[in-house]
């Protein structure tokens, strides 16, 4: 969905009982964006191995801090998922500290450095 915004005009009065004129922009929320359906398990197995997980939504699903890192991970269920516009231009010029793309618990153990599976 596309944010809508519409435009109100309408006229209050304030104490001294003066009409001021007003144009006010109203935008409708936008819907929460769908969560990938690995995003629980990938979260439960970070956090089961002593990662610190947020759940950020944008401009990438989480923010992760393990053993003196710090990643930020985009879950994609299906490793042939595209990248939004908004994701493939984070990834392009991102220069921080490490980006990772993962699509499972394992991978994201992986990326942390914890051998095995979960």
């Amino acid at each position: 969905m596309h944010d809508c915004v519409t435009n109100w005009t309408g006229r209050c009065y304030n104490n001294s009982n003066v009409s001021v004129r007003f144009n006010v922009k109203l935008q409708r929320m936008r819907y929460a964006a769908r969560v990938d359906s690995n995003q629980t398990q990938i979260v439960s197995a970070l956090r089961a191995a002593g990662a610190y997980v947020w759940i950020i939504g944008l401009p990438v699903d989480l923010l992760v801090g393990y053993n003196g890192h710090t990643f930020l991970v985009e879950i994609k269920a299906d490793s042939k998922k595209r990248l939004t516009k908004l994701q493939a231009d984070f990834f392009e010029n991102w220069a921080g500290s490490t980006l990772a793309r993962i699509d499972g618990p394992e991978a994201a153990l992986r990326m942390i450095g914890v051998c095995g599976t979960t």
